[in-house]
């Protein structure tokens, strides 16, 4: 009776021991990818998390940071916002699997925003007007007036 007793326990206890192995050692068996835009600097960010720890981070210039940049504007504190969220691995089996929020909405147009501004080739001057009314519907934070802001641009 001991030895199925101790046997049971030596069991359970590599059971225990290989699902925390692959859970530590595999976190793309059950994570999630977090994808961040910047409001201010028009940066992403994206943060890989397997059971609230951070294994990868990555920075990146999208093209409307690129056009802040060639026009001069200074780099402010950055204010990061959810963008966009997707389950990796076992994760994506359980509902939800990938949810895009409203600020994913307003990155998208800030790369319409950008490649329409580029493409009209639009004058210096004319181009920061263009911008600083395309930053104060970002820090207002309303994806469908941003949507027709770029509409309208691009036409």
């Amino acid at each position: 009776m001991k030895e199925r007793v101790k046997l049971n326990a030596g069991v359970i206890l590599a059971i225990v021991l290989g699902t925390g192995v692959v859970v530590i050692a595999f976190p793309q068996v059950a994570a999630t990818r977090y994808g961040y835009f910047d409001a201010h600097n028009g940066r992403e960010k994206v943060e890989w998390i397997s059971f609230g720890h951070v294994y990868q981070q990555s920075m990146a210039d999208t093209e409307y940071s690129k056009l802040l940049k060639n026009l001069g504007y200074k780099e402010t504190p950055a204010e990061w916002k959810l963008a966009s969220r997707q389950s990796i691995g076992l994760r994506k089996l359980f509902p939800p699997g990938f949810v895009d929020y409203q600020e994913g909405t307003i990155e998208a147009q800030s790369r319409m925003f950008a490649m329409t501004v580029e493409l009209k080739k639009v004058d210096e001057a004319k181009a920061r007007e263009l911008v600083e009314r395309f930053r104060a519907l970002i820090r207002k934070g309303d994806s469908s007036e941003v949507r027709q802001y770029v509409s309208l641009l691009s036409q």
